[in-house]
Order: C-alpha cells, then sequence, then structure tokens
C-alpha cells in the first residue's frame, strides 16, 4: 500500500527511502518549480502562436503539430536556462548537489482524442520507467504545465508496485534505441513501430488513483512504479514536464526499488549529470549496472 505524502518535511535521504518502498510525495507550487513551468509554457506559447497550445489540434493537422513538437522539446531540453532552473530545484527540495545527478528534462504532451497518441506525443499505456532502462533507483519528477485535469493526468496502479506483470520489455536495449529510434520520433504520426516495451495483460484497476496538482506543482515517485495516462478527452492538449534523479550513493550500494518485472537491457545511467558541476556519472560504476 503506498502513502502519499502532501507537502513533507521529510528529509531528503528518508524521502527516498520512502520512495523505494513505493510511496509518492505531492508538493504545493514553490518559487523554483513555477519558474521551471512558467519557462515551460511560455516556449510552447510561443511555438504554436498564434494559437493556444492547448487547442492548437484543433487547427492544424496532426502533421504539423508534431513538426512543431519537434523543434520544440529539444529546444526545451537543451535550453541552457533549464538546467539552472533544476538546479534551483534542487536546492529547494535539499539535494545534495555532489550526490544527485539528473538527467535532461523532457516536455510532454497529450492531445485530445486519436489526433496524435504515437512518436513524439506517445501516450504509453501501463508501464515502468524501468522498462526503458531506468535504474531501480531513479526517481521521477513530474510537473503540470496546462491543460492538466483529472480527465488526463497521470494514472497510477499502486497494486502492482511490488507484484510483477507481463510484459515485453526484454525487447528495449537502450543502447539501441539511442542509435535507431529516438530520433524517430517526429515520423511515427499513425502509428508506432520502434520496439517499446509493452504490458501484456489487463490489470486490476481497483487500487488505481488519479493526483491533480495546480500548475508549478510536484509529484515525485519512484520510476519503478505501474503508471499510465488516462484517456484525453477534455478537448484539451495535455503539457507536462518532468526529469530523473539518482543519488550515486544509492546507484553504488544497490539500494532502489524492488524489480518485480523488468527485463530491459542497458542503463540510462550514462546520460545522467551531477547538479554541482555537470559531470557524467563515474564510467565505472555506469559499467557495474
Amino acid at each position: 500500500m503506498s502513502t502519499i505524502y502532501f507537502d513533507s518535511q521529510h528529509s531528503e535521504s528518508l524521502r527516498r527511502e520512502n520512495i523505494f518502498r513505493g510511496d509518492i510525495y505531492v508538493f504545493s507550487a514553490r518559487p523554483s518549480t513555477r519558474a521551471f513551468v512558467d519557462f515551460s509554457r511560455n516556449l510552447a506559447i510561443e511555438a504554436f502562436a498564434p494559437h493556444d497550445p492547448c487547442a492548437a489540434q484543433h487547427h492544424m493537422q496532426a502533421e504539423e503539430f508534431a513538426a512543431i513538437l519537434s523543434q520544440l522539446k529539444p529546444r526545451f531540453m537543451h535550453d541552457p536556462k533549464v538546467k539552472e532552473q533544476m538546479r534551483a530545484i534542487f536546492e529547494e527540495f535539499g539535494e545534495d548537489p555532489e550526490q544527485t545527478f539528473f538527467d535532461v528534462p523532457r516536455m510532454r504532451t497529450m492531445t485530445h482524442g486519436d489526433y496524435l497518441r504515437t512518436g513524439i506525443a506517445l501516450a504509453v499505456p501501463p508501464h515502468r520507467d524501468t522498462w526503458f532502462a531506468g535504474h531501480q533507483s531513479q526517481l521521477n519528477w513530474w510537473f503540470p504545465v496546462s491543460g492538466v485535469e483529472p480527465e488526463n493526468t497521470m494514472v497510477f496502479h499502486p497494486g502492482y508496485f511490488d507484484r510483477g506483470v507481463d510484459n515485453v520489455s526484454d525487447r528495449y536495449n537502450h543502447q539501441q534505441w539511442m542509435e535507431t529510434s529516438r530520433a524517430a520520433a517526429a515520423q511515427q504520426i499513425k502509428t508506432d513501430t520502434r520496439p517499446l516495451p509493452e504490458i501484456r495483460q489487463e490489470i486490476d484497476t481497483s487500487s488505481d488513483f488519479r493526483i491533480q496538482c495546480e500548475e508549478g506543482g510536484l509529484l515525485l515517485f519512484s520510476a519503478s512504479h505501474l503508471h499510465s495516462t488516462s484517456p484525453n478527452n477534455t478537448g484539451k492538449t495535455r503539457f507536462s514536464v518532468d526529469f530523473r534523479t539518482v543519488n550515486l550513493d544509492d546507484v553504488v550500494a544497490g539500494r532502489g526499488a524492488p524489480n518485480v518485472d523488468n527485463k530491459s537491457v542497458g542503463t540510462t545511467l550514462s546520460e545522467y549529470l551531477r547538479v554541482s558541476d555537470s559531470t557524467p556519472i563515474p564510467e565505472s560504476v555506469v559499467a557495474s549496472q
């Protein structure tokens, strides 16, 4: 059974320990998270002008929408201001800048209906981020930006945190994905032909819950949580941003959430940078995983 903590004052180490057990942390908007989300929203407004980003899908073909995202998402991901804002978030949330490593942030979109559900706007069914070669100690930081409502927000399936499901995560090889599949996202308009890890069974939804927090708020949870996005029938495109962190001590010591069904090949750890100076995780540590 997962516990949900709201605006907790727990230490950063206790927070990680609880998250490895399946607990979820929810935080109200803070100065650092507001700045991060405001910057993200303004980039989207600029990219889709003169249309409201949440309504733009009603004014253009899916191919045009995907083309805009193919420019917007990398721009957001690699903007130096974003990393500055992330460091401000880490400071405000008490992360150790020497032991905490982060990956690049990502802007996510979930369009209304079946307009665009593949490729660069992929609607992933129930999954764990560890199926995409995420480390068992990985923490997910998720921020709603615009258009997020209970009908299109994240759905958690906590009954499966420590219970495996039938899946094909073994067909995901991270090195091959980076070399051949990731760059093809914008071309996957109607169907997605890439070797994605997928669930292969129906799940019991009786334990499901959704968390609706304000724009600029934060959900912090384990990469091992089985989660999905509810079908978007709100008439609006949902925008969110997220990034991931690991603590080097956890990686070296093998601490993290239980691995109940992840069979993916490789690791994303080589893409993580230290908060203090942007140096990567030592190659020897990555190789040992």
